[in-house]
């Protein structure tokens, strides 16, 4: 029995069984009423009976006691879930088994009761019900149904242990579902039962005609004497998902359109580019029958093919259509293998049906469509107006539009026809069906220019004669044809489709339409030649096929093959008819398109080529739709060649090393080089090299220090030699440069897109700094131990920790150098806290601690001799401090300086971080002793080369330098002169959760084996005791490869090994990283299209992918880029890149917040924070142009942050700078060349960008809206930002009160969108730099676009966002993504960007600027 009007129960196939007549659910019982007076726990005993003596005693339980049941389970859960108690009914089957099924109930937010029946499949599936009695039945079936919607608890504990395979089975089967048996395992399955199709209707009965069928017998109208004007197909049936069935998700989903010219310039770029297949398209027509079956060819259809010819035949696609889509679809899975087309690899993936039906959307012409797939709501629908003014031309207009209608040409070709045939229907009927066919050559006298010709001259016979002719043709006609002849005012009509009826088939109406117009002189014979008209003009009948059911294109054609056969050789008995003036054409006409009318609608022509005679002639692309490349654009930059190592280069070698050492630096070099702990072991360090492989050895010097012991100046382009340095943006060594000292970056650069993966032109290479464990220098050496199988002439060595690198080296030998001759000196906190004369800690102790802790302090201070109260109080405080107390820093190095006064030596202090560098010196400047004369200097990694190398240059005489540095000052820098260093024990590191996927920068305490590295240098004072190294410390730093996250670093070993997969290759790193990160990080490069959606971790880089991997920024910020050079917005979105990457561009003063929100928002524009910002700084720029002294009172007065501004303007040159490195744009080319930005005003774009360089997306629910009544009529009333909610798929998340769409409550469109940069969960989850997303952005740049053909468009999934549209558009959209995609590919060795616009690029800038709307 059905279930009961409203209610949402499914009942499917597998649930009910074989027969269709099973009844649906049983009616819910009623729980049982509780006994009165039954006590369930305590201490009142047991009142159960005994048993009676001779009765049979009662079976045991079916489960352990202590466990819960499954039916109490379900129960639990449907209450938990707010629904109805669940009804479990027990059923006997045949054999005597027994099964059961689950009925689950709930209100709705409406109040609507829903209703879900659920029961296992039957025998012999693995997850079947059959016990041998209704109890042990019915747990089973609730565990089934447990199991459906809760299948992601971890519920299998809770089980009693003998159910617990029943639920492994369970898992299996969910585990090997088809995508259609996937909503069996939904966790909402009220919702996905409501989602469900309608059961299909009945069958109509044979003995019924169907009305949707045109009649020839119908009443006759205007436009159709034989038939309907109906414009939908025969046997059509109506779209299946209509509104009335859609569900609430689809209901309330934003809707997209693509206007007709828009759909126009996307399906012919698309169609375009399907020209460089042609041998993709292999007819396999023929390989199907009439009946699209077939036993005897040797390329036989599948049942798959049988199955989905009859499917979408029924639903309303021509015959011919389909085959040529089930060819199309079989030839690209074929040969995809040898051919790398985005487009043609669209079509070979996927299911068959899925992707057959998106060629026919793509092919088939819309009017073609059944019903069910067609547009119901043209973006572009307009209705003309009429006015005196205008009333001629606009009833020339409606004259034409009727013609367009009849004939099927279409309404610009009617248009200019009716000019030409000065409003002559017939005429421009004559010159229409001329060009259509291309009559020329041989058949000049049939032209259109002989049609013109022969009006001009006005030749004309008598009107008596043509009509007695006329007349004697129409009644011969007649007698021939009988009731399939018919008069009209404008001519004759003849039927020449079908008239009888065949129940349940198709049934189209074709007829032949004969029109005899004021200028028509058939039948005439051929006129005699005249000087005017030289070639005899042929009088051919006025005439097109008309039909009210068939498409414009296939009556065109019909039109078309019937004119053709006057230029035919199997038809020259007609050109003789038609030169004899006696008629008999017409009737010729009509049995020929009875002959090949069928033949045409079974398989229809390619709609492009009926018209092609109209339109313009162009040149077909072959190879390439990728525009023309610039004279001034290289390519990818290769690797330099090196000279070859020859004895002819060592000898020079040697004879420049013999000319240095006769000058006399050098000596004056070599004095100063005996002196380090490396000379007396350099023989010993040679020979370990010589024999072996991999050397594990201690620090070498920079660049510009070998280069002055070898009397080379680096910044000398004349005088460096063999010497030479790189990092990224510079490069300083000559083309003889022997030793290059660069950083980690650019030898992986050279790996992997530098053309030498083998590194086949070094002989030696030295890691320094290992020991910090950047990810970077991991991955280098997990690289290098490959590269040491391939390249047997490569030899290494490594600054490193001495056994563990040996070890993962096989056992490499090591050899140690001491940092210095002398010995240090380390003083930690106990030590110098007490010579600190004025210095006290100011503030209280952050970290809390228990009296044990406490006490252990004491015992650590007293054991190095401090008995002092004060002093041990004060030691207790700064151990418990989480932030450096810079008045230590400065008393320490004033002590320092004091203590070694009227000594040169300086000082060097670690920082973690710039800020903290910049108050150290502050601090350090405020305490020096004034009979100290200093120079302080900052180093860290943010400083130019040229404020880098200050640092190393001698200070001035009497002057004593301190340095204030990051760990950059480690071993691999050596600063002349520094004899004290302060070490604060602390460093900020990146630290990522990847449960969260969110990353911190934090302050922390150094490693120990850091801290030593950095004592070993000179006199060392440890702002910290020995009860924080030995309690809190690390013992080595952690790998940074285990706390960040991984994009870039899976992106990086996907460019150098394509098919690696990334959890093996890291697998075999140092310190593997966690495989949760390496998932996140997958995730990410994945929701930003970088890798291929099939192949898990061992898939292929997308071409997009190989892009990201070569510019050496941000995964998002380098997406961002590329796509802004590639769609020539380059400004602004750098300018947004360079925000994103700086510090707050607006000051935030605590005293001033309103004042700074209200300057920010005068800024404000295109729903967008980074967008206004970028705003802000392009006015920014507009004031530097005046003056700095203008540039800094309008900072001054708009909030704006100078020092960002400084930093914003350096970043934009920056990364443009990476560009060009890599091909994207000319090299030294301006940010705001005219050329790389032809469309930085379209703010769509530059939206769509921002988004797909986020790939976040926040939905924006928006309250109904409320009207007041005015003088006008209504007028909505304004929302309230509280109003405005936003959605992320996890949940709700708030806008940052600093975002400036804050209070924003108006919006484009009902259903809109928003990305954002970053979100920080403090009291609640806060979004930071908002941007609203158009709806083509989300389709163009977002997860991939899944159609479903019955309701609209899904982007990505998992379904979080769907949108209502026709799904044609879905089609077009995804075949303009793949070939977007191949232009990437095409562009990876030879990028030409910077040349014609790609016809791809064109289409997806029309459908942004816009958002698909019409205006």
């Amino acid at each position: 029995m059905a279930p009961k009007k409203g209610s949402a129960a499914v009942y499917t196939k597998e649930e009910l069984g074989d027969d269709p007549f099973a009844r649906g659910p049983s009616k819910p019982r009623p729980p049982p009423a509780r006994k009165q007076n039954i006590v369930k726990s305590g201490n009142a005993g047991s009142n159960k009976p005994e048993p009676v003596p001779g009765e049979p005693v009662a079976p045991p339980p079916l489960f352990p006691v202590g466990y819960k049941t499954p039916i109490s389970l379900l129960t639990e859960r449907c209450q938990k879930e707010k629904w109805d108690r669940p009804s479990v009914d027990p059923k006997k089957s045949s054999s005597g088994e027994w099964t059961a099924s689950v009925t689950l109930r709930r209100k709705n937010a409406k109040g609507v009761a829903e209703t879900v029946y659920m029961r296992p499949p039957p025998p012999p599936s693995p997850i079947a019900v059959e016990k041998a009695s209704a109890m042990e039945a019915k747990h089973y079936a609730a565990l089934y149904a447990l199991y459906r919607f809760a299948n992601n608890l971890q519920l299998k504990l809770q089980l009693p242990p003998q159910t617990r395979d029943y639920w492994a089975e369970l898992e299996k089967e969910k585990a090997s579902s088809t995508p259609n048996k996937q909503w069996l395992w939904s966790l909402t399955p009220f919702e996905t039962a409501a989602a469900a199709p309608p059961p299909p209707p009945p069958p109509t009965s044979t003995s019924q005609p169907s009305s949707r069928i045109p009649s020839a017998t119908a009443t006759p109208s205007s436009l159709s004497p034989f038939g309907s004007s109906a414009t939908s197909r025969a046997a059509t049936p109506t779209n299946p998902k209509s509104e009335a069935h859609m569900s609430k998700r689809w209901l309330e989903a934003a809707e997209i359109r693509m206007p007709t010219h828009l759909r126009d310039l996307v399906e012919s770029t698309i169609r375009g580019m399907m020209t460089r297949f042609p041998s993709a398209v292999a007819n396999l027509a023929d390989s199907f029958s009439d009946h699209l079956a077939i036993s005897d060819v040797p390329a036989a259809p599948t049942p798959e093919d049988i199955s989905i010819a009859h499917e979408l035949t029924s639903t309303g696609f021509r015959k011919g259509h389909v085959l040529a889509a089930l060819s199309y679809v079989h030839s690209a899975r074929t040969s995809t293998s040898s051919n790398g087309d985005a487009l043609l690899k669209s079509f070979a993936t996927g299911p068959l049906r899925l992707a057959v039906l998106s060629y026919l959307h793509l092919h088939t012409p819309e009017e073609d469509l059944p019903a069910a797939f067609r547009s119901t709501k043209p973006a572009d629908a307009a209705a003309r107006i009429a006015t005196n003014k205008d009333s001629d031309a606009l009833a020339e207009s409606w004259k034409a539009d009727q013609l367009a209608l009849e004939t099927g040409f279409p309404r610009e070709i009617v248009g200019t026809a009716m000019t030409q045939a000065e409003g002559v229907h017939g005429v421009a009927v004559d010159l229409m069906a001329r060009k259509l066919v291309g009559w020329s050559g041989d058949a000049s006298g049939l032209s259109e220019d002989a049609l013109l010709a022969h009006l001009s001259s006005g030749v004309s016979e008598g009107q008596d004669e043509l009509e007695s002719r006329r007349n004697d043709e129409i009644e011969g006609l007649e007698g021939i044809f009988g009731d399939r002849f018919r008069r009209v005012d404008t001519g004759v009509e003849i039927l020449c489709s079908e008239t009888r009826r065949r129940p349940g088939v198709a049934q189209d109406q074709v007829i032949l339409r004969v029109l005899f117009h004021e200028r028509s002189s058939y039948p005439s014979p051929t006129s005699d030649p005249t000087p005017s008209t030289p070639d005899p003009f042929i009088h051919l009948p006025t005439f097109y096929v008309y039909s009210s059911t068939l498409p414009s294109y296939i009556r065109l054609h019909l039109t078309a093959l019937i004119a053709q056969q006057f230029a035919s050789p199997d038809h020259e008995d007609w050109l003789d008819l038609a030169a004899q003036g006696f008629g008999g054409l017409v009737g010729e006409m009509a049995n020929y398109l009875m002959d090949v009318y069928q033949r045409v609608i079974d398989n229809p022509p390619d709609a492009r080529e009926v018209l092609a005679n109209f339109a313009p002639k162009q040149e077909k692309v072959v190879s390439s739709v990728l525009g023309k490349k610039n004279a001034n654009q290289g390519g990818r930059k290769g690797r330099v060649s090196r000279p070859p190592a020859t004895a002819q280069a060592h000898a020079a070698l040697q004879r420049h090393l013999e000319a240095n050492a006769r000058k006399k630096g050098y000596a004056e070099m070599l004095a100063i080089r005996e002196k380090l702990p490396a000379w007396s072991m350099k023989d010993e360090i040679v020979d370990l090299i010589r024999n072996n492989r991999v050397v594990i050895v201690s620090a070498i010097g920079v660049a510009s220090r070998v280069g002055a012991e070898r009397l080379e100046d680096i910044n000398d382009p004349n005088s460096r030699f063999l010497v030479g340095y790189a990092i990224r943006g510079e490069r300083k060594a000559g083309r003889d440069c022997r030793m290059l000292f660069c950083t980690t970056g650019v030898i992986l650069s050279r790996l992997s897109r530098g053309g030498d993966p083998d590194l086949d032109d070094i002989s030696h290479i030295f890691i320094d700094e290992v020991h910090e464990r950047s990810v970077d220098s991991d991955f280098l050496l997990l690289e290098l131990r490959d590269i040491l199988k391939r390249n047997m002439q490569i030899k290494m060595s490594a600054t490193i920790n001495q056994a563990q690198f040996s070890d993962y080296y096989g056992g490499a030998p090591c050899v140690e150098i001491p940092g210095y001759t002398h010995p240090v000196q380390d003083h930690y906190l106990e030590e110098i806290l007490p010579n600190l004369s004025g210095y006290y800690p100011s503030s209280k102790p952050a970290k809390k601690a228990t009296q044990a802790q406490l006490d252990r302090m004491r015992e650590s201070f007293m054991s190095r001799g401090i008995s002092n109260e004060r002093t041990l109080m004060a030691l207790e405080a700064l151990t418990r401090a989480e932030r450096i107390d810079f008045n230590l820093v400065g008393a320490t190095v004033a002590y320092c300086l004091s203590r070694s006064a009227g000594s040169p030596g300086g000082v060097l202090v670690f920082m973690p971080g710039v800020m903290e560098i910049k108050q150290a010196v502050d601090a350090i400047r405020q305490a020096a002793p004034s009979s100290e004369r200093i120079e302080v200097f900052p180093l860290h990694a943010n400083l130019s080369s040229q404020e880098q190398s200050s640092v190393f240059r001698p200070v001035k005489a009497g002057h004593r330098k301190v340095v204030v540095a990051t760990n950059v000052a480690e071993t691999s820098i050596t600063i002349d002169g520094i004899v004290y260093v302060v070490d604060c024990g602390r460093v900020k590191e990146n630290t990522f959760d990847p449960e969260t996927g969110i990353v911190k920068l934090v302050e922390t305490w150094t490693s120990k084996a850091a801290s030593r590295q950095q004592s070993k240098l000179m006199y060392d004072t440890e702002l910290f005791t020995h009860y924080t190294e030995e309690t809190v410390m690390n013992p080595h730093p952690t790998p940074e490869i285990v706390r960040i996250p991984l994009e870039m670093l899976c992106l990086q070993i996907k460019a150098m090994r394509e098919d690696e997969d990334v959890k093996t290759f890291l697998g075999k790193a140092l310190n593997p990283p966690d495989v949760r990160a390496i998932d996140s990080a997958w995730a990410t490069l994945r929701l930003l299209g970088a890798i291929e959606e099939e192949g898990g971790t061992a898939a292929r880089l997308t071409p997009l992918g190989a892009h990201l991997a070569m510019i050496p920024v941000d995964l998002r910020l380098g997406k961002m880029l590329v796509l802004a050079a590639i769609f020539r917005c380059l400004d602004p979105i750098l300018t947004v890149v360079a925000l994103l990457s700086s510090k707050p561009f607006f000051l935030n003063p605590m005293e001033k917040r309103e004042e700074s929100k209200k300057a920010r928002s005068m800024f404000y524009t295109s729903r967008s924070d980074l967008l206004s910002d970028a705003k802000a700084f392009e006015a920014c720029l507009a004031a530097k142009s005046r003056g700095n002294s203008d540039l800094r009172i309008f900072a001054e007065d708009n909030y704006i942050s100078l020092s960002t501004f400084r930093d914003v303007l350096n970043l934009r040159n920056d990364y443009l700078t990476a560009l060009s490195d890599v091909g994207f744009v000319p090299f030294r080319a301006s940010p705001t060349a005219p050329g790389l930005n032809e469309n930085a005003s379209n703010e769509n774009l530059l939206k769509a960008i921002i988004f797909a360089g986020t790939g976040r997306l926040v939905k924006v629910k928006l309250p109904p809206a409320t009207f007041d009544k005015g003088l006008s009529g209504a007028i909505e009333r304004d929302r309230e930002a509280r109003e405005v909610k936003f959605f992320e798929k996890d949940g709700r998340v708030f806008l940052h009160p600093g975002s400036l769409l804050f209070t924003e409550t108006r919006f484009g469109t009902p259903h809109p969108l928003f990305t954002y940069f970053s979100k920080h969960v403090t009291s609640k989850p806060f979004l930071r730099d908002a941007t609203e997303v158009p709806l083509y952005a989300v389709l163009l740049f977002g997860p991939k676009v899944i159609v479903d053909h019955e309701r609209g468009l899904q982007s990505g999934a998992d379904g979080w966002v769907l949108m209502r549209a026709w799904p044609r558009i879905g089609v077009l959209v995804n075949s303009l993504r793949a070939l977007f995609d191949a232009d990437l590919e095409a562009q990876i060795d030879e990028p030409s960007w910077a040349g014609e616009t790609s016809p791809v690029v064109t289409a997806m800038l029309a459908l942004l600027e816009k958002d698909g709307s019409l205006y």
